[in-house]
């Protein structure tokens, strides 16, 4: 029996041939995505919350812009981070999505919580679909109309406000107010908006700080007194509202629940600009645009280097607010 033995050069011309097939294999792939593979969007909440119900809107007309399939898939647990990190696993073929929220990109890091991802490398942004605004409210009996007269009410008496949990983007507005203002109001955290809206109306805490979308039916029967809007600019869903940014002091007070679309790393660049470009198309649609309206929330669209520069602004609003005012997760 003979035995034949190839040279080291053979052998380096046999994996350079062989790394060029993969290359050529990978780029045909993305030239021809998406093919007949159904792509799965991750959403790292439950069925049936807001975010599982803007998933699967932008899911429908996504996938109608695509003529392709897009599956919901609920990984949820750890505020997100359960599903991020799944999708910061995935192979990176354009076949898995991830809607995303401040929480497992900026929030929950900002926090000082670990993360079996790291959400710069391991994650890639794509665009903005969506963006639900904080909005400032206060029960009407207490007096408090504008920011000037909540921070006076908080210079000489106690304040409290409620939020749908610690370390929430509503969390890190109100400590951003307390720093802004040279107050401190005592946060106090419920499980869910719904009850700390029950908390506001009531009396049990002074104010609240909830996504707009929780709030406004309550605004507009007058059960709350509305005082600011988070943002640069007043929301389209209540124009009536003056932004905290009006007020001199709080222009970088701003937070608001931001819906993005995510892939995981390393995704040929040809996929993603189809995917930029599909998005889009998706949150100019008139129809898109009124269903996210039902649900009290922005259509929104933001991507390249304007969402690059905005998750950079981001990342340092939260981790400033979170280092100045010690605000920890475990």
């Amino acid at each position: 029996m003979s035995v034949t033995f190839l040279s080291s050069k053979r052998i380096a011309g046999l994996f350079l041939a062989s790394t060029a097939l993969l290359a050529m294999s990978s780029a045909a792939m993305a030239k021809d995505w998406p093919n007949d593979h159904p792509i799965t969007m991750v959403v790292g909440y439950p069925p049936g919350g807001g975010y599982d119900a803007v998933g699967r809107l932008v899911a429908q007309f996504l996938g109608k812009e695509l003529n392709q399939n897009i599956v919901v898939e609920n990984k949820s647990g750890a505020s997100g981070v359960i599903g991020a990190g799944s999708v910061a696993r995935a192979q990176p073929d354009g076949y898995t999505l991830f809607l995303a929220s401040p929480a497992e990109i900026v929030v929950n890091r900002a926090a000082g919580q670990k993360l079996p991802y790291d959400p710069d490398k391991d994650l890639t942004p794509v665009a903005l679909v969506g963006d639900i605004p904080a909005v400032i409210v206060s029960n009407p009996a207490l007096g408090v109309n504008t920011v000037a007269q909540l921070v006076a009410h908080g210079k000489t008496s106690d304040l409290s406000y409620g939020t749908p949990g610690a370390g929430g983007p509503s969390h890190f507005a109100g400590e951003s107010i307390n720093a802004a203002a040279g107050i401190n109001m005592l946060h106090v955290p419920f499980r869910g908006s719904a009850p700390a809206i029950s908390a506001v109306v009531g009396g049990q805490v002074s104010l609240g700080i909830f996504g707009i979308s929780a709030a406004l039916p309550l605004i507009e029967s007058g059960k709350l007194r509305p005082i600011a809007i988070a943002s640069k600019t007043r929301s389209e869903l209540a124009p009536d509202i003056p932004a905290l940014s009006e007020s001199p002091g709080y222009e970088d007070v701003l937070f608001t629940n931001w819906i993005a679309i995510y892939l995981p790393a390393h995704v040929d660049a040809s996929t993603r600009q189809r995917l930029v470009a599909a998005l889009r198309k998706v949150t100019s649609d008139p129809a898109y645009k009124e269903k996210l309206t039902a649900m009290a929330i922005e259509a929104k669209f933001m991507a390249g280097d304007e969402l690059q520069a905005f998750l950079k602004e981001e990342n340092a609003r939260y981790t400033e607010i979170a280092q100045k005012r010690q605000i920890k997760m475990q």
